[in-house]
């Protein structure tokens, strides 16, 4: 029988008090109990932002990459004709001068892996002008026609090569350089090459 008075703590049901066991041996009650600590979830956010950030970036660099390298800007290895200049190839061509006053770009090609710029090889009614950049710089070689002793073409000799032209000057070493052989045989490069040499001679 209920007198008034408060139950003494023997006499609280047991049903009430916490199973420590069934909580496998923690104590909600006890001090610190209270879940995961702040800084663990500062933590776990953090790693989460940065894990987020680079996938986008990643996914990014991979679009841009691909937006790129098909865009005219990467050099595709084709012969190109002077009066169809790539937009890229003819920016380089009058950025570094390298088309003197009154000539005519006849053929173009760029070799280069990212940009026009990394090497190419080109010829005009009057000379020919290969370039490749050192280390920021354009390093050109250029020789007039009329300065022009012979011009050797070594045809390849295997399915993996390609055409070697060799340009053996009045003074001064060969000027070197090659030619992808399906580009050749589609536009006839060392042959308007000769053709445009012996037209400078008045041959």
């Amino acid at each position: 029988m209920n007198d008034g008075r408060p139950p003494e703590d023997d006499e609280l049901d047991l049903e009430d008090e916490w199973d420590v066991e069934e909580l496998g041996g923690v104590d909600p009650t006890s001090p610190g109990h209270g879940g995961a600590s702040p800084f663990l979830h500062f933590f776990v956010l953090a790693v989460g932002g940065c894990a987020t950030i680079g996938f986008l970036g990643f996914v990014g660099a991979l679009i841009w990459g691909a937006l790129y390298f098909n865009s005219d800007a990467v050099p595709d290895g084709n012969i190109q004709s002077g009066h169809a200049l790539n937009p890229h190839a003819q920016e380089l061509l009058e950025e570094e001068n390298l088309v003197p006053q009154g000539e005519t770009v006849i053929y173009y090609v760029a070799d280069g892996t990212f940009s026009h710029r990394e090497s190419g090889v080109f010829f005009t009614d009057r000379r020919v002008v290969t370039y490749f950049d050192s280390n920021g710089e354009l390093s050109v070689e250029s020789v007039a026609f009329t300065d022009v002793e012979s011009i050797d073409i070594q045809p390849p000799y295997a399915a993996d090569q390609n055409f070697r032209v060799s340009i053996q000057m009045k003074t001064g070493g060969p000027m070197i350089f090659y030619v992808d052989k399906d580009q050749e045989l589609e536009y006839g490069f060392t042959e308007k090459l000769i053709s445009s040499w012996e037209s400078a001679r008045g041959w």
